[in-house]
This record gives C-alpha cells, sequence and structure tokens, in this order.
C-alpha cells in the first residue's frame, strides 16, 4: 500500500509542491486549508516521505490522535508511526503507576536519539504533562554492542534504578534476567527482548528472541538501553523524594500518619510503582514558601531536534481543550486539597496553555484546520489549498429496499464507475477471513 501511494502521488501536484517549497524554504507558519478526513493523515505521511525530519502531529484528544495514528500507519507501515500517550490527568495517587503509557512515552523518548526521522503523533494533553529531565535521561542511555565488557552485577544495579524489574523469565517490556551466562533484556524501543550470550563479561553474541516461545529470531550488533520508568532511583534521588514527600506534607498540614506511610512506602522499594506526575519529588528540592523553584522538568519539545516540523491538527480545537484541561486540573487539586490529599502544585507537573504553544511555536509549523481566532497581522501565516471531497451514500433507500441493500447497491455502482474510468481500486479488510469471503 505504501509503496503504491508513493508512486501515484508526486510533487507535481500543485498544492502539495507549493507546501513543499514553503516547507524547505523555512517558512514558520503555513495554514493547509480544505482537507477532511483521513486527507489530512494521508498528506502527513506524503510529507513524511519526501522531508528528512520528524514530524510531531498534535491533536485535540487522544481519541483523535489514535484515529490519526492509525491512519498514518496504514500509509506508511508501523515502524515510522510512534504514539506518544497522555497520562492520566486524574490520577494524583502516589503509588498508581501508568505502566503501559509510561513505557509507550520512554519509547518515543528513545527513538528521537536514535532515528533518523519519524511520525510522533500525540494529543495537546500529553505535551502539557512535564517529564524527565533531559540531560538526566540522555545520560542513562547506554549503548550496548557484541564484545563490549559488561559487569552484570553492575549492569542489573543500573537497570534496577532505571525501573527495570527483575524476572524469571522475560516477556515484557521493562523486564530483564539473568541465567549463568545468559542474560535478557527487554528495553522499551526495542520490539523484541535481547539475549545477552557472555563469556566472563565480554559479550560473546546478542540475539534478539520471541518472548512467547523464548526462541531466537535473529542477530543484533547492538542496541541503545534507556530507562524503564522516569524515575531513576539512585540514593542520591530516593533522600531527595523523601525530603520533599516531609516538607510538602508539613506544607499542606497532613497528618505525620500520612506522611509516614508515605515515606516508607517509598523507603521499602516499591518506588518503581511511582506514577509519574511525582516526578518533581525526585528531581528539584522542595521550598515551603516557594515550591520547586528549580524547575529542572523537561518538556517533551526539549527531546525533539530543532527542524521538527510540528503538525497541528486543527489547531483552533487544540487551543480549546489545552484551556479545558487546565481548567480540570484546577477542579481536581481544589478536590484533593479538600480531601487532605497529597498532591503536588500544578505549575510542578503541567505546562500551561500558554508556555506550551510558545514551546510549539520555535519550531515550524504547519496547522491542518480552517477556523482561527485571535490571529496577529504580523505572524499571519502562509496558506495552502488541497481540494478534498467525501464519496457519501443517499442513506434513503428506496421504496421497498431495506438500509443495508441500499448501501451495497450504491456502493457496487460506485465500483463501476471507478472501473469505468480505470482506476485501481483495493479493498482493505480486517483479516484474511474476511478477504477470502470478499473473493
Amino acid at each position: 500500500m505504501r509503496k503504491i501511494i508513493t508512486n501515484k502521488i508526486n510533487n507535481d501536484i500543485e498544492p502539495l509542491r507549493r507546501l513543499l517549497e514553503h516547507i524547505n524554504r523555512g517558512t514558520k507558519s503555513i495554514d493547509a486549508c480544505g482537507l477532511a478526513g483521513a486527507a489530512r493523515s494521508f498528506l502527513t505521511a506524503l510529507l513524511f516521505e519526501r522531508l528528512e525530519k520528524f514530524l510531531l502531529v498534535v491533536c485535540p484528544e487522544e481519541k483523535d490522535a489514535l484515529a490519526f495514528a492509525a491512519d498514518l500507519t496504514l500509509f506508511l507501515g508501523e515502524e515510522d508511526v510512534l504514539y506518544y500517550p497522555s497520562l492520566d490527568f486524574l490520577a494524583i495517587d502516589m503509588f498508581a503507576l501508568q505502566k503501559e503509557e509510561a513505557l509507550a512515552r520512554l519509547e518515543v523518548m528513545t527513538q528521537l536519539q536514535m532515528s533518523p526521522k519519524a511520525v510522533i503523533v500525540t494529543s495537546v494533553a500529553a505535551v502539557m504533562q512535564r517529564v524527565m529531565p533531559f540531560p538526566e535521561f540522555n545520560q542513562y542511555l547506554q549503548i550496548i554492542s557484541t564484545g563490549d565488557s559488561l559487569n552484570r552485577d553492575q549492569f542489573g544495579e543500573r537497570l534496577l534504578a532505571g525501573g527495570y524489574r527483575r524476572v524469571g523469565l522475560v516477556e515484557e517490556k521493562g523486564e530483564f534476567s539473568v541465567r549463568g551466562n545468559i542474560f535478557d533484556i527487554f528495553p522499551p524501543a526495542e520490539k523484541n527482548p535481547l539475549r545477552l550470550e557472555m563469556i566472563g563479561d565480554e559479550i560473546e553474541s546478542i540475539r534478539k528472541f520471541d518472548p512467547a516461545s523464548q526462541r531466537s529470531i535473529g542477530e543484533a550488533d547492538a542496541f541503545i538501553v534507556p530507562p524503564a520508568n522516569e524515575i531513576v532511583l539512585n540514593l542520591q534521588t530516593r533522600e531527595l523524594a523523601i525530603r520533599n514527600i516531609k516538607r510538602r506534607a508539613a506544607s499542606l498540614s497532613l497528618s505525620r500518619e500520612t506522611r509516614n506511610r508515605l515515606v516508607d512506602t517509598l523507603q521499602n522499594g516499591l518506588a518503581n510503582s511511582i506514577n509519574p506526575i511525582f516526578l518533581p519529588l525526585f528531581y528539584e528540592a522542595y521550598e515551603e514558601n516557594s515550591g520547586f523553584p528549580q524547575n529542572r522538568l523537561s518538556s517533551f519539545f526539549d527531546y525533539l531536534p530543532a527542524n521538527t516540523l510540528v503538525v497541528l491538527d486543527d489547531p483552533l480545537s487544540i487551543h480549546q481543550l489545552a484551556q479545558s484541561m487546565e481548567n480540570n486540573i484546577d477542579k481536581l487539586l481544589f478536590k484533593a486539597k479538600n480531601r487532605d490529599k497529597f498532591h503536588l502544585d500544578k505549575e510542578s507537573v503541567y505546562i500551561d496553555p500558554a508556555s506550551t504553544f510558545a514551546a510549539i511555536e520555535k519550531f515550524p509549523q504547519l496547522n491542518l484546520a480552517g477556523l482561527k481566532l485571535d490571529m496577529i497581522e504580523d505572524s499571519r501565516p502562509e496558506i495552502v489549498f488541497f481540494e478534498t471531497y467525501k464519496d457519501g451514500y443517499q442513506e434513503k433507500p428506496s421504496d421497498g429496499e431495506i438500509k443495508e441493500d441500499a448501501l451495497l447497491r450504491q456502493t457496487v455502482e460506485k465500483i463501476r464507475m471507478w472501473l469505468s474510468e480505470t482506476r485501481r481500486i483495493f479493498f482493505l479488510c480486517p483479516s484474511a477471513e474476511d478477504l477470502h469471503r470478499m473473493q
């Protein structure tokens, strides 16, 4: 499918040619108008094929981002499309690790350092959430290659500090195991776990293996080990978090029992179950009068290469959702305060809408939308118009005809018309069984 699309569409299409000229010229902001439905993701796929850079697609809501990513996967394949999920804004329990979301986010953060290009799809909620400091993330990254010398005990301790779990059999991302001279590990950015065969402290071979059958499926020369949690837990970060919990609990006038319970849980080895929205506790020093003044946490934009093209899918809705998200956070924290629950200030964990869009404006920007409000004359974008349409059906059936038969008849008529125009027609089926039934 991807090859056919690439071959059928070329840069001679006038709107696409103009759009590429603006992007290559370094135009700061461009509006692409007239695109409907999957045409937006199709245009994004075409741009990805023709540009040697990362594309970040920001959608209003999670469901929009998931649909956009699914369409892109159809056009480009799975390898080049990354989905960056948001954390649950409404989860303020400290020991409520959002494991799948955390690993998916770390996969994207790692691929940004490994890959030459990719398309990242996300929601405005996700980019409003602070992440671990980029220097800390970058410092943790480690390249493992065949022939390297590796102290297994020290490496295991490093993995535990980075949020990996030691298990008997590696089956999921964020796990590792040690059995004699075999060291298995499943980093978040890898599609399959890796098996290191050691001779003493030297890595003799690296093999990918199937986590279900545990059988080897190929060799690897090297791979990158990122953290499996945004909290890299060592003696320094643990002590800092304990001190911060005590100070923040005192500032909130919480009971000594509540404070001691949080501290005990942290000291007893459950730090890898920490909800990522409590990141500031581990990287910044809390002051009773000023909160977390250092602001050492990063934004997702700090991980992006400078020439990343940011694609906003419906900017007006994105702005509205960002404001709505901030209001929901205010309500949530108000309830937490009234219920004497341990929580952090909004500014410590989330990025306000104004700062979020200020960060976006540092990158070249493509707006896939129509209506825009409060446009500043000096920042008026370039506009490129596309023509797209939907093949609609008259759902009202003829006399005596049921609705399903009417839709089927109209589909057949459309197919006949396309065939008479010598068009190519592709049927996409959910499964092989559906394909056989169509044949």
